[in-house]
């Protein structure tokens, strides 16, 4: 199977979680250096709402985006492991 490179990745942050504390830049600076920038591109998502995370997820599974990263509490991380729930979509977390 030849899998298509690079893959899109939705990086939804709850910035009213731990992330505020950190900085939002310092947390996407760090995310820029992590990532492999040959096998990912990566799209950040700022949450502004409850639900806003299943919106999100929602929208980029639509989009054909297989890969999620989730900074955030407890709330986030549910809001989109439930959408992607029965899925092949691969979900990272980042307790925050």
């Amino acid at each position: 199977m030849n899998d298509p490179l690079p893959h899109k990745v939705y990086i939804i942050i709850n910035p009213v979680s731990g992330v505020r504390h950190r900085g939002l830049e310092q947390f996407k600076r760090l995310t820029e250096e992590s990532l492999d920038n040959k096998r990912f591109i990566h799209e950040y998502h700022v949450t502004r709402f409850a639900g806003h995370a299943a919106a999100i997820t929602h929208e980029g599974l639509e989009a054909g985006v297989s890969f999620f990263m989730v900074a955030g509490g407890d709330g986030t991380i549910n809001e989109v492991a439930g959408v992607l729930s029965g899925t092949t979509a691969v979900l990272a977390i980042i307790p925050a």
